[in-house]
């Protein structure tokens, strides 16, 4: 998503440049387009990433009906039969793309945050149809994800998270924590881990400002060192916890920035989290 704006390819040649190996592949309704899998298949994805020398371990893919004039993607009403069997459908097609593309981790979203008994039973109703999609994901070598709490989802705090999970029978999925969430959100992420335990398996490192608003305005997508997330703290949550699992980057740059404007934001974000006690790769 650092490249949000730019091709595929750019986005390899600079995350190459800069010396990561491994990438999150993002596509997220519509922007960050870098894969669409009407048009493009697992191995134009491969043959690009290859090309810069990088692999893809994880795909965080927002799915949606078809986009409408506005380019939004209507999310699945889940409660309607063929809502949720559509639902479904374009998951189990994206676990054979991602299996297709030897990935570790496949996360896709709920729906959206809202309260009151409906928004209770949409919750029951997507964490039972994950349970069995996580199942399918396993068999093809691959752990399927949701990223909660998520300020924007059905579980969007450290209540509705626990209420989703104890819908999931499965211990095939799991959990990804995203600091930016947790920094907006202020939930104990001591708790969090004490609650889900082993299911947290995927990591997003991003930088927030500010209150929750309910009111998808939330200032989420900054680069660490520009927010108010405590990295040292979060680091230390993780060490405290034995966290061993994928650990992403996440910085997030759309709407006009240049290439130049970008690396100088990589260039702060890193140096920043290295002073908090976050170690990287030689070479990055």
């Amino acid at each position: 998503m650092g490249y949000a704006d730019y091709p595929l390819e750019v986005a390899a040649r600079q995350i190459a440049a800069r010396g990561f190996k491994q990438v999150e592949i993002t596509s997220l309704n519509f922007y960050c387009l870098h894969y669409r899998p009407e048009i493009e298949r697992p191995a134009d994805i491969l043959r690009t990433l290859r090309a810069y020398g990088l692999t893809p371990t994880s795909m965080n893919y927002s799915v949606g009906k078809l986009r409408t004039p506005d380019r939004a993607a209507r999310q699945f009403h889940v409660a309607e039969p063929a809502d949720a069997a559509a639902y479904a459908a374009q998951v189990r097609a994206l676990i054979d793309d991602a299996s297709a593309m030897g990935l570790l981790t496949l996360l896709v979203p709920i729906g959206m945050r809202a309260a009151g008994p409906a928004a209770g039973a949409r919750r029951r109703i997507f964490a039972e149809l994950l349970c069995d999609l996580a199942e399918y994901a396993a068999e093809r070598g691959l752990r399927l994800s949701a990223e909660l709490p998520h300020l924007y989802m059905l579980a969007y705090d450290l209540e509705t998270t626990g209420l989703f999970f104890s819908y999931v029978k499965s211990d095939k999925l799991i959990d990804t924590v995203d600091s930016s969430h947790w920094g907006v959100g202020r939930y104990d992420l001591r708790e969090l881990f004490r609650r889900l335990s082993s299911r947290i398996g995927h990591i997003h490192l991003r930088d927030a400002a500010g209150p929750d608003t309910a009111d998808f305005k939330q200032r989420l997508e900054m680069t660490p060192g520009r927010g108010g997330v405590d990295f040292a703290e979060f680091g230390r949550v993780l060490d405290e916890a034995g966290y061993r699992g994928q650990v992403v980057l996440e910085m997030e740059y759309r709407g006009g920035y240049s290439l130049e404007q970008i690396e100088a934001e990589y260039d702060f974000g890193i140096a920043y989290l290295k002073r908090c006690g976050w170690q990287f790769p030689a070479g990055i």
